[in-house]
């Protein structure tokens, strides 16, 4: 009699993760198209597949990094201003996350194409004085060296 017990109960907990590794699967397929769509640089069509992944989980497991890779895909159109957005909405959305702290350094590198030198160095300031982040080193390396060049985007005149 434990014997049928044990293999009910290892049916059960077969069929249930089956049911919930098929459901995320399916929830998840839009954001892993459009983050597979971004890697291969098809931003266009990212885009609104993207879009629609966080429009039904504004809340969902993979919302952050969906909105992370919206971002990256308006840089790879060079659609500064609007991946300047992007980013900031990851940030203010998921400010703890990888994520939200990646987009941290992208704003700065952002600035610094755009000219705002000054503001570039503020935000490599910050980030480098928080050892923690993921991209702490790489803050600090290009914080240190704007803070000791003039030779990169100066501020206009």
């Amino acid at each position: 009699m434990k014997r049928y017990v044990y293999q009910a109960i290892i049916i059960l907990l077969l069929t249930a993760g089956v049911i919930f590794f098929w459901n995320n699967e399916r929830i998840a397929g839009p954001f892993i198209e459009g983050r597979a769509l971004v890697t291969e640089g098809v931003y266009e069509e990212a885009i609104p597949m993207l879009n629609t992944y966080l429009a039904k989980h504004p809340a969902g497991r993979y919302a952050g990094r969906a909105q992370y890779f919206i971002a990256k895909a308006h840089v790879g159109l060079g659609n500064l201003d609007r991946a300047k957005l992007a980013f900031a909405a990851t940030l203010a959305g998921y400010p703890t996350t990888a994520e939200g702290k990646k987009s941290r350094y992208k704003l700065a590198m952002i600035d610094l194409w755009q000219g705002n030198r000054k503001k570039a160095v503020q935000r490599l300031e910050l980030l480098a004085e928080n050892p923690d982040g993921p991209l702490a080193p790489e803050s600090r390396a290009m914080y240190l060296f704007l803070s000791n060049t003039d030779s990169i985007a100066p501020e206009p005149s």
